[in-house]
Order: C-alpha cells, then structure tokens, then sequence
C-alpha cells in the first residue's frame, strides 16, 4: 500500500512539470499580488505548478537552472531589465503593455505606468471587453472538453470591472497600474499562455 502511495504521488508529480517559476520584486506591491494571481491561474489549469520566487532567490538559484527550465518574469525590475534585450519580437505589444519569451523565458511588463489619452482610455476599454467576451459562459461550454484554453477560461480570477466609465477621475482609477497589470496577465494568460507552453523551447 505504501508503494502504490509513493507512485501514485511520483506520478502525480510528473503530471505537474515542468513547474514555472514567476520572478517578480516581492517589494512591489502590485506586481506580486498580481504574480500572485498568476501563479493561481497556471495552477488551477491543473497541469502546472507555479512557484513565486523573489529577485533575491532568482539570483542565487540562476546559475543552477537550465534552459528546460520555464520562467516569467513579471514587472519592471533589473531582473527582467536585463532578459528583456533578449527579446526581439513581443508576442504582444500595445502602448506601454507588453509580454513575449525567447525558449522558455517569457517576460510580462510595462515600458512605464502611464494615463491614457481619450482614444488609448476607448482602446483600452475594448481590449477589456474582449477579455470578457472570450470568458463567456458559451466559449467555456465550448473548449471545457479538455482544452487548456477552458480550464483557463474557467478559472479567471482576475476581471477588471467592465462598466462604461468616462475620462475623469475614476476613468483615471480605472487605468491604474494595478489594472493595466490585470489587462496584461489577462491577455497572455487567454491569448499566450498555450503557445508559450508550447512553442516556448523552438522560440
């Protein structure tokens, strides 16, 4: 019984790699409660394992990992400063928001916080919208039979308030930086997540 215990457990584990580690400044508020959230959605798809670690960590423990090894790095730091030249393509890049990967390093992050001007605030909003409309309750019905896509879908933790709102003050709320993160972990967790997993080693 014991046995059957320990292989069920090792085949348990097998079924989570490759685990992806999530670097971001434990210091910033924001982005590591947004890392946070990420690491609750790669974990809910029930496949991956997610773990947090801090640039500290990151430092020590970089000359021990592998290119196998799959890594986000989330926000504006030294870290992610310094794989970001590595990138000569993002995946996806609008105004101040971006994420792409070369192999299995992927980095999610801002140029700079920043407001919007009328037609960026209008863009934004229907960039937010369409999020909401790809986790309908039809496109989870959809791709629920067993697609990675629908588990994602269905675990989407992380929704902007989508009401109509004008440029003013709470317009101005609207788009904070913790919103921006939330449209940019959104986008590449519904739009990039699968092909990072796996395209993320030809890239």
């Amino acid at each position: 019984m014991l046995l059957y215990n320990i292989e069920k457990q090792e085949d348990c584990m097998m079924e989570l790699r490759p685990d992806i580690i999530i670097v971001v400044d434990k210091k910033a508020e924001v982005e590591f409660e947004l890392a946070t959230k990420l690491k609750n959605l790669i974990g809910a798809t029930g496949k991956y394992r997610a773990v947090l670690w801090g640039l500290k960590e990151y430092s020590d423990n970089e000359p021990k990992l592998t290119s196998s090894q799959k890594i986000i790095f989330l926000g504006i730091n030294s870290v992610s400063r310094r794989n970001e030249s590595s990138i000569a393509q993002w995946k996806f890049q609008w105004n101040n928001l971006r994420y792409g990967w070369i192999g299995n390093t992927a980095i999610i992050t801002m140029t700079e916080h920043k407001n919007y001007s009328d037609a960026e605030f209008k863009k934004f909003q229907a960039m937010c919208e369409s999020h909401k409309m790809k986790v309908s309750n039809e496109t989870i019905a959809d791709v629920m039979l067993g697609s990675l896509e629908g588990k994602i879908a269905a675990a989407i933790v992380l929704p902007i308030t989508l009401i109509n709102l004008g440029i003013s003050a709470v317009g101005e709320a609207y788009q904070s930086r913790e919103n921006q993160y939330t449209f940019l972990v959104n986008e590449f967790m519904l739009n990039g997540f699968s092909e990072y997993l796996n395209q993320g080693t030809n890239s």
